[in-house]
């Protein structure tokens, strides 16, 4: 049942069934014992948000030392299609998608599921951040597995060795005077 103050600046539901004893209860929210939490919680997606940003010029810079030269153009080509399609194009679908999973109560527009009016906040807040974690581990781990990969070749190239010689040093020496064996004076 809904009741209203005198002054109708609140609204009391009675007679719940989901309310142990019965009582009045408040519309709106309920209180959250963690809103303190809120400032670090900030801090930390703030921290985790510029972290994520520096590794662009990174991953730019990889493509362009690690792609021959007459690759380069194709290659930072190829890794912005990569991203256009892989992360900016999904990302709204899987992150919609994940909120939408946290709905605890949907309004009804013409018989049909409309927006929805209440999500489980703790059920909210795990499924976005954790998104956030998979994705973030994810590009770290590539990041990880690429850099040892680098290593592997810079380690293969360290025992190959060479010996550099140009064209001119191995020209002199095969047509360069030939010297005829002294003689022996004894």
């Amino acid at each position: 049942a809904l009741q209203e103050a005198l002054d109708k600046s609140q609204v009391f539901y009675t007679n719940c069934s989901c309310v142990v004893g019965g009582g009045p209860v408040l519309a709106g929210s309920c209180e959250s014992s963690c809103s303190h939490l809120v400032l670090p919680f900030m801090l930390l997606v703030s921290l985790g948000a510029s972290l994520a940003s520096l590794t662009h010029t990174p991953s730019f810079m990889l493509i362009l030392r690690g792609v021959k030269k007459e690759d380069k153009t194709l290659a930072v080509g190829i890794q912005f299609m990569l991203l256009r399609v892989l992360a900016w194009m999904p990302s709204p679908v899987i992150h919609g998608s994940a909120i939408d999973t946290t709905c605890v109560h949907w309004a009804q527009s013409c018989g049909r599921r409309a927006v929805c009016r209440y999500y489980d906040h703790d059920l909210f807040r795990n499924r976005f951040v954790g998104l956030q974690v998979f994705f973030k581990t994810g590009s770290l781990a590539c990041f990880a597995l690429i850099l040892a990969i680098l290593r592997q070749q810079d380690k293969d190239e360290g025992t190959q060795v060479t010996v550099p010689t140009s064209g001119l040093q191995q020209q002199l020496l095969t047509s360069g005077p030939e010297k005829k064996p002294e003689e022996s004076r004894v």
